[in-house]
């Protein structure tokens, strides 16, 4: 059901993504000709797609599930990329450090909302079993 608190985490991450979209704003010749700010506004922008989508597929809870772990995945590369852009010596990317923790955040509700989700799926299996 669109009420259940795997909605409110979602919505809660779809929030936070958008709000780091826009507060992406790293203009920085990166090194070895890497555009890492590209990379993190399209990381930062399928976060906020897939958690948009996942939040009106209540009914699918599988496909719920794939969508969430594909947000845990983009939240992990974006701190790959950042530690890769940093050990390159990346100046502008460290100056922007209040957003750092919004993927972080992300990733937390996104482990909150795949337990939700989990817990779901597992009373209606065992709902069926009874019938």
């Amino acid at each position: 059901m669109i009420q259940r608190i795997q909605t409110v985490w979602l919505f809660l991450i779809f929030l936070l993504s958008g709000g780091l979209f826009f507060l992406l704003d790293v203009k920085s010749e990166s090194a070895g000709g890497f555009p890492y700010d590209w990379v993190w506004k399209g990381e930062t922008a399928l976060t906020f797609v897939l958690s948009f989508a996942a939040i009106f597929l209540y009914k699918k809870r599988l496909l719920q599930i794939k969508l969430c772990t594909g947000i845990w995945v983009l939240q992990i590369l974006f701190y790959i990329t950042l530690f890769f852009a940093v050990r390159s010596s990346l100046g502008g990317a460290v100056a922007w450090q209040i957003p750092l923790i919004f993927p972080l955040i992300i990733l937390i509700l996104d482990i909150l909302a795949l337990r939700a989700i989990k817990k779901d799926e597992k009373l209606v299996r065992s709902l069926d079993r009874l019938r």
